[in-house]
């Protein structure tokens, strides 16, 4: 991992408008992508703060994609399902009830990642630095450039909706400026796939982190001047 976009789960638990409470959502189906996925992880998290039992209290459908899960909800084949923006406006704009923001809770998982290779690395170190300043400039320019990063969040997306893109750049807005990975973050990462699969308990975030590029870009001075406005042409 050169490096991570977000440190915190972050997606929602909405249900259906007639559910309301965990009382409510005793004996329902909660609609999730894939067995064992960081949609499960965060299900169960979100369930557990409701002081729900996730084996127990609820049952879990599996529907492959996200698209799948909200359009189970919205046909009441589900209960209740995990959304992230922009369907969180969708859910709002229908009623749905939101059960648990997990960003709320600042739970550690180590979401979105930047990667390669130790071998790309070795054998083509520059490379792998301009990856990294690249990303750097990217999460400035989704930062700093709000109207630009609409029209590149509404070609992926799918959508010209004005409420959903600015949604969805609210979520992405809090990226850190320096993207290092968290150890604590990556941690509880391997303990959700040693859940699965015991080898994982064997390994620590420093087998999978290398900040290296990063850090020499910070060191220089790049972020820095970058927030600042000043001059960060490549030396």
């Amino acid at each position: 991992m050169l490096g991570g976009l977000t440190r915190y789960a972050a997606m929602t638990l909405v249900s259906r408008p007639e559910i309301r409470t965990a009382k409510d959502l005793m004996g329902g189906v909660v609609g999730l992508q894939r067995p064992g996925d960081a949609y499960e992880k965060n299900a169960r998290s979100a369930l557990q703060h409701l002081k729900l039992n996730p084996d127990k209290d609820v049952k879990f459908l599996y529907l492959g994609t996200n698209e799948a899960m909200w359009i189970a909800l919205d046909a009441r084949k589900v209960a209740a399902t995990m959304v992230s923006p922009p369907a969180t406006l969708f859910a709002r704009k229908a009623g749905m009830n939101f059960l648990v923001n997990l960003a709320d809770l600042k739970i550690e998982y180590q979401g979105s990642t930047f990667a390669t290779r130790r071998s790309l690395m070795k054998n083509y170190p520059n490379l792998t630095l301009r990856a990294a300043r690249a990303m750097v400039r990217g999460i400035h320019f989704f930062k700093t450039r709000r109207e630009d990063t609409y029209k590149i969040l509404a070609k992926f997306l799918g959508t010209s909706d004005p409420e959903a893109l600015e949604e969805s750049w609210h979520y992405g807005a809090d990226m850190p400026a320096k993207p290092f990975a968290v150890e604590s973050a990556v941690q509880a990462v391997i303990n959700h796939l040693a859940e699965g699969d015991a080898k994982f308990a064997k390994t620590k975030p420093a087998d999978f982190i290398e900040s290296g590029p990063l850090a020499e870009l910070d060191r220089s001075g790049y972020i820095d001047r970058l927030y600042a406005g000043r001059d960060t042409k490549a030396r």
